[in-house]
């Protein structure tokens, strides 16, 4: 079935819920551009499940050589205003300098809850993949699937 998006891309969690909150910085897990062959591109998105009026909320995309020292990436900060509750923002990162990459999202002011975080590798250099268990993403993939009792 070579070509469906869950074939040819990794869906990775990169952080669960995050309970309320105010002045911290969320790391989410680095994901590895050069695993499974390597990555041309990442997708990073979030939801934010409660915003306090007058919160200050922002999100960004870091990158590392060595998975442990980070520098932010120009141009990928999203501010989340106070009234953003339950919508979704999402950074894209083609052709990133480094080996792994990570979301930032910054709380202050006030206390906000943070949805799961997840990354959707693309293009990746193998073609066919299978999702890992590791993953925590339960996947099936059909193709012309027949009308019937599921």
């Amino acid at each position: 079935m070579a070509g469906m998006i869950s074939e040819t891309s990794r869906l990775t969690q990169v952080k669960a819920l995050t309970a309320t909150g105010t002045d911290d910085t969320i790391n989410s897990a680095s994901v590895d551009m050069g695993a499974d062959g390597g990555w041309d591109g990442v997708f990073f998105f979030f939801s934010p499940a409660s915003v306090v009026a007058g919160a200050a909320t922002a999100m960004h995309i870091e990158q590392s050589a060595d998975d442990s020292s980070f520098a932010d990436l120009t141009g990928t900060g999203i501010t989340i205003e106070d009234d953003d509750d339950a919508e979704t923002f999402g950074v894209d990162v083609y052709q990133p300098g480094d080996q792994y990459l990570r979301m930032v999202v910054t709380r202050a002011t006030q206390a906000s809850v943070l949805g799961e975080m997840y990354a959707l590798r693309y293009r990746g250099k193998e073609g066919v993949i299978t999702q890992s268990v590791t993953d925590e993403i339960t996947v099936e993939a059909h193709v012309s699937p027949a009308e019937g009792t599921i």
